[in-house]
This record gives structure tokens, C-alpha cells and sequence, in this order.
């Protein structure tokens, strides 16, 4: 029972303390990349696409998750 207040006290601390921290270290902002805001204004991602990758990483995606569920049916059979 008593590591139990031990262990209490010790999480309160530490989440008192990082709460206390954050509004701290979100103050300032940080400076805009180079070449940002001039006359090509390119976005700050570069302008590189991600349409593609999207896409792909999604197909990915589904295809791992088809394979997990058919996985869990074929133990399930067994």
C-alpha cells in the first residue's frame, strides 16, 4: 500500500512539473525556411507532391490489414 502512495505522489510530480514546462518552451515561433515569401512563394515543403506516395502508402496499407485479417480468420479455423 505504500508504494502505492509513493507512486502517486512521484506521477503528480512529474506531471505538475512537464505542465508547468510546456507553456514555457511554446512562446516563440520559429523563423520562416529560406527562400519562403519570395517572389516564387514556394511553399515551405518545398513544393514536393505527395499525391503519390499517399496513395501507395495507403494500397500498403490495405493490403497489410487484408492480410492480418485473413490471417486471424484462417487461425481462428483451425
Amino acid at each position: 500500500m505504500r508504494n502505492i502512495y509513493k507512486s502517486i505522489i512521484l506521477y503528480s510530480l512529474l506531471i505538475l512539473i512537464s505542465s508547468i514546462s510546456m507553456p514555457a518552451k511554446s512562446q516563440t515561433a520559429p523563423p520562416p525556411p529560406g527562400g519562403h515569401g519570395g517572389s516564387n512563394d514556394t511553399p515551405p515543403g518545398g513544393g514536393a507532391p505527395i499525391a503519390g506516395g499517399l496513395a501507395i502508402f495507403m494500397v500498403l496499407g490495405g493490403i497489410y490489414s487484408g492480410r492480418k485479417i485473413y490471417q486471424a480468420k484462417l487461425k481462428e479455423a483451425i
